[in-house]
């Protein structure tokens, strides 16, 4: 037997007691505003034998549960998998050790370098702090699948549960999934960001000429007052100009215009098919590399530090559409206003926008990833973003990380 004093860098580095919660309840359908699908009684079932789930079918008081907690309740230390080869014999000296120890579950994970300790490592590029530091057998490599299937299989005799902490994998950059994602054609060219022009200033009486380009999903004119721009003066420049290479338009009256030129740029947060890649890029390659008969131990899969770009600039390439549809009214004329004061209209373009944004971004990114997890009993937790300090992260706080379940 190994020294038990030299328990290495591949054990728990750092011990961090983590409470996964069930989720309070989200159905698999949007029909809904007023937040009824989350109530518990609209759940769709789940599998039986949800290891790692907080078992609620007996009650007890408060009291009694901090002092001996129901299944699923307990410690889910970090547990590193670098510093030392991961043999089968060690990972199971360690697992029985923590397994006596009352431990529910293991999170593991992997530390990122730092390019000026680890140079080689990142000399050819790397996301945010550094690349992942390597592992023996390396990450997603046959001989590592074979490992964490086996893994996920003594986990499993032992109740105990396991998952993945995609700290490091899941920065851009980082030549994990994420890339081979945003390398996709259909991903790389997607336009879901708006971009703004210089604001154009005219004068009424004057005639100006105008080069219409492929991109350009905005060319409003607006006429100007003392306190900014009043969006119900706007007109719509690019109404009837389909096919033209130019337009040419005299700014009515004798005050001022502002013309804000908007285009699109490359980003795919909103692409219909963002989650569903995801899944397939990530998830699902687990799925296929464990056996059946060891899936009952791996219950969840981690967000580090969630991520997303929605903000006042998401689009997508069927947003007037969307938009129309769910709001009633084309949003293109007033897309300034997502930047600029364009008088009372303002707040309700920029709620009715956003409003857009995130229920497009629940369909197409949470929803699919949600649905993959609820479907197999598993959980999905995230360490959100600024720790809950910026709430306009998620365009949504609360409607994105509901999605989760968050430790």
């Amino acid at each position: 037997m190994q020294n038990p004093r030299r328990i290495g860098v591949v054990f728990l580095i750092c011990l961090v007691s983590v409470y996964l919660s069930p989720y309070t309840g989200y159905s698999q359908e949007i029909s809904s505003d007023d937040g009824s699908y989350a109530l518990p009684k609209n759940l769709p079932g789940t599998p039986k034998d949800r290891l790692g789930y907080p078992d609620d079918s007996e009650a007890t008081d408060i009291v009694a549960g901090f002092k001996s907690p129901p299944k699923g309740y307990g410690s889910v230390p970090f547990y590193w998998w670098v510093g030392e080869e991961l043999t089968k014999e060690r990972l199971l000296w360690q697992l029985d050790i923590l397994h006596e120890a009352g431990v529910q579950g293991l999170n593991i994970s992997y530390p990122h370098s730092h390019p000026d300790s680890d140079p080689e490592l990142n000399s050819k590029g790397y996301g945010a702090w550094g690349l992942t530091l390597p592992s023996d057998p390396p990450f997603f490599s046959d001989e590592w699948w074979e490992l964490w299937d086996w893994f996920t299989g003594e986990c499993a005799k032992r109740n105990m549960g396991v998952g993945l902490d995609d700290y490091t994998f899941n920065t851009p950059g980082n030549k994990q999934w994420p890339d081979d994602i945003a390398a996709l054609p259909e991903m790389r060219e997607y336009q879901g960001k708006l971009a703004y022009g210089d604001p154009i200033m005219v004068k009424g009486g004057v005639l100006h000429e105008f080069q219409i380009h492929g991109s350009l999903v905005s060319l409003t004119a607006y006429s100007k007052t003392e306190h900014g721009l009043d969006g119900n003066s706007a007109i719509d420049l690019l109404k009837g100009a389909e096919g033209k290479g130019k337009i040419t338009w005299t700014a009515p009256g004798d005050n001022e215009w502002q013309i804000i030129p908007i285009s699109t740029t490359a980003s795919f947060m909103l692409h219909p098919r963002h989650g569903t890649e995801i899944i397939e890029h990530y998830f699902q390659k687990f799925e296929d590399h464990i056996d059946p008969g060891n899936r009952k131990g791996m219950n969840y899969f981690f967000q580090d530090e969630l991520v997303i770009d929605l903000t006042r600039d998401s689009w997508s390439e069927d947003f007037t559409e969307q938009f129309m549809e769910r709001k009633g009214y084309d949003i293109r004329p007033y897309l300034a206003g997502l930047r600029y004061d364009i008088g009372d209209l303002t707040p309700k373009l920029r709620m009715d926008h956003m409003d857009v944004v995130v229920k497009m971004a629940e369909e197409r990114y949470f929803k699919p990833i949600f649905n993959w997890h609820w479907e197999r009993g598993m959980m999905y937790g995230c360490d959100n973003h600024g720790r809950g300090y910026d709430p306009v992260s998620y365009g949504d706080y609360f409607r994105a990380t509901r999605w989760f379940a968050a430790p």
